[in-house]
C-alpha cells in the first residue's frame, strides 16, 4: 500500500516541524515546504517560499514528481505582529495578507488539481483564535485570520463533491518562537509605545506558560484522517473558554473582560 502523501509548509519550526515530524512517524511520506532547510529532518524537504507563485508551483511539481500524489495540505506558514493600527505602512500590511492569507491560497491553488482528479484530500489550516476573536494591538493578524476563516469555509463547500475537505486548526497561543520572528512595526507612534510594549510582553508571558506545539500537531493528524471532519477545531484550553465567553456572554462583559486582560486603561 502506498504511503499517504503529506505537505506542510512552513516546517522549519514551531507547529510546522512539529506536525511535520509527527506525520513522518506515522508512517506518511512527508514534503517540508520553507524558506530555510533544517539539519537531520525526518521528513523531505524543498525550499520554497509561499509568497511566490513560481517557487510554490516548482515545490508541488517536485513532490508530483517524486510521490505521484497529495493527500493532505497543512497550510501553516505564517507570523504574527504586536502593534497598533497606524503603526503598520501599508507595505507591512500587505506583506502579512501576503503569507498569512494569500499563500495559504497559493499553495491550495497548486494541490487542487491533482486532489481533484484523485477525487480525495484534505486541506487544513493554521488559523487562530485570533481568527474568531479580533485582538488589540493586533488587529492586521487578526484580519488575516479572519480572512483565512471565511476563505476555508467557502473552499469547503466548493470542493465537497469532489471528496476533499478545507479544514480550520484555531489554537490559542502555543510555545513556539513565532514572537521571535514576529515583525515589528515599521511606522511607530509615540502615544502607543508604551501600551504596545505592554502587550508584547503579556503575548510573550503567554507563550511562554502555553502548551507544546505537540498539542496543535496531534489535532492536525487526527483531523487530517477523520471521514467526516467539521469545519473547525479548536485548540488549547484559553481558545476554548475564549470562544465560549464570546459566544454567550453579553458584548459589555466581554470588551470590558478583554480590556483587562490586556491591561488596556
Amino acid at each position: 500500500m502506498n504511503k499517504k502523501v503529506v505537505i506542510v509548509t512552513g516546517s522549519s519550526s514551531g507547529i510546522g516541524f512539529t506536525t511535520a515530524m509527527l506525520f513522518a512517524k506515522k508512517g506518511y511520506q512527508v514534503y517540508g515546504l520553507s524558506r530555510r532547510k533544517i539539519e537531520d529532518a525526518p521528513f523531505i524537504q524543498i525550499q520554497a517560499d509561499v509568497n511566490s507563485d513560481s517557487s510554490v508551483n516548482a515545490a508541488v511539481a517536485e513532490v508530483l514528481k517524486q510521490a505521484g500524489r497529495i493527500d493532505i495540505l497543512f497550510n501553516n506558514a505564517g507570523f504574527a505582529m504586536v502593534g497598533a493600527t497606524e503603526e503598520s505602512s501599508m507595505d507591512q500590511i500587505k506583506s502579512m495578507f501576503e503569507t498569512n492569507f494569500f499563500g495559504a491560497i497559493r499553495v491550495a491553488n497548486a494541490v487542487l488539481p491533482t486532489m481533484r482528479k484523485q477525487r480525495s484530500g484534505r486541506i487544513l489550516h493554521t488559523s487562530s483564535i485570533a481568527g474568531l476573536i479580533p485582538f488589540p494591538y493586533m488587529s492586521y493578524y487578526s484580519a488575516s485570520k479572519h480572512a483565512l476563516d471565511a476563505y476555508s469555509e467557502s473552499l469547503d463547500h466548493e470542493i465537497r463533491n469532489f471528496g476533499i475537505r478545507s479544514i480550520l486548526i484555531e489554537p490559542s497561543f502555543m510555545k513556539t518562537s513565532i514572537n521571535a520572528h514576529q515583525f515589528k512595526v515599521d511606522v511607530p507612534v509615540s502615544e502607543y509605545v508604551s501600551i504596545r510594549e505592554k502587550v508584547e510582553n503579556l503575548v510573550a508571558k503567554g507563550i511562554e506558560i502555553s502548551p507544546s506545539p505537540d498539542l496543535v500537531a496531534e489535532k492536525v493528524v487526527e483531523v487530517a484522517e477523520l471521514v467526516k471532519p467539521r469545519l473547525r477545531y479548536l485548540v488549547g484550553k484559553d481558545a476554548k473558554i475564549l470562544s465560549f465567553m464570546r459566544r454567550f456572554s453579553s458584548s459589555s462583559f466581554f470588551d470590558k473582560r478583554m480590556r483587562s486582560q490586556l491591561k488596556l486603561s
